[in-house]
């Protein structure tokens, strides 16, 4: 049985992994899109996707990495504040506030892992219509 200590470093893994994660798949998209764009599959030299095909893709997974630069930018100052309240009432620890920046902070954690998701199975879903595999 895990104890309360095991878990908070499982959860603080894990969520690393998951911010790590978004990056790589944003990142991916973004660079398959744009190769999509430029491959030309064809001996007209029309490109493998549009532009516009690719764009809804494209702008969810910048999306999600937008969304991940805001969540640790709200943390920061979550976390400044937090310090300067300990400061002022001269305590070593004070509890997290549940106020609007503690409510952000889940919203674009959640926010990035559906749009890299999001964005994931669109480009999946394009390709396949293109090669046929999906009518």
């Amino acid at each position: 049985m895990p104890s309360r200590d095991e878990l908070i470093d499982t959860l603080n893994w894990t969520t690393e992994r998951l911010s790590n994660r978004v990056w790589s798949v944003s990142l991916g998209v973004l660079a398959t899109t744009f190769a999509y764009i430029v491959e030309s599959s064809r001996s007209d030299g029309e490109p493998f996707l549009l532009p516009a095909q690719v764009a809804g893709p494209a702008a969810l997974a910048l999306l999600a990495l937008l969304c991940d630069l805001l969540q640790y930018y709200v943390a920061q100052r979550q976390e400044i504040a937090l310090l300067k309240q300990m400061k002022a009432d001269g305590s070593d620890a004070l509890p997290y506030p549940k106020d609007l920046r503690y409510r952000l902070r889940a919203i674009f954690y959640n926010a990035k892992i559906a749009l890299a998701i999001f964005a994931v199975g669109w480009l999946v879903t394009v390709s396949a219509v293109r090669t046929g595999m999906l009518l």
